[in-house]
């Protein structure tokens, strides 16, 4: 798999467009439904977009844990028999990366976008270009 794409439209929004599956490297690759997964809900929502979606093709999934933000999720999954559906960025840039299988998602996902914000004063530093 390639390592998935981040575009910046010049005004502070990112978007991915490639979301994976991940699941520990150690756990024996078998359906996704066989897993219990993580999810990732900043309002400790029990139900998320890809619940919605799998609901829609007549699928769904088991939740074990809800986590408030993202980037604790690939060390977890590393560490667990659990699965989760992250950006791929998310999983790539993960320590814990290589102690993950990362696959398509179960459902097709939309893009994901970014807004990154920053004072006036750091426009003009090369790392906001």
């Amino acid at each position: 798999m390639g390592e998935g794409s981040r575009e910046r439209d010049g005004h502070g929004h990112f978007s991915t467009r490639h979301c994976a599956g991940i699941q520990s490297a150690v756990q024996p690759h078998s359906a996704l439904g066989a897993f219990e997964h993580v999810l990732v809900s900043p309002e400790g929502d029990r139900h998320g977009l890809v619940d919605q979606l799998l609901a829609q093709a007549g699928k769904r999934r088991t939740l074990r844990l809800t986590l408030p933000q993202m980037f604790a999720t690939p060390a977890i999954v590393a560490e667990t028999d659990l699965a989760a559906t992250v950006p791929r960025q998310v999983a790539l840039a993960s320590p814990a990366r290589r102690k993950l299988v990362m696959f398509p998602p179960p459902v097709p996902l939309p893009s994901i976008a970014f807004n990154l914000i920053w004072h006036r004063r750091n426009d003009a530093h090369p790392a906001q270009q």
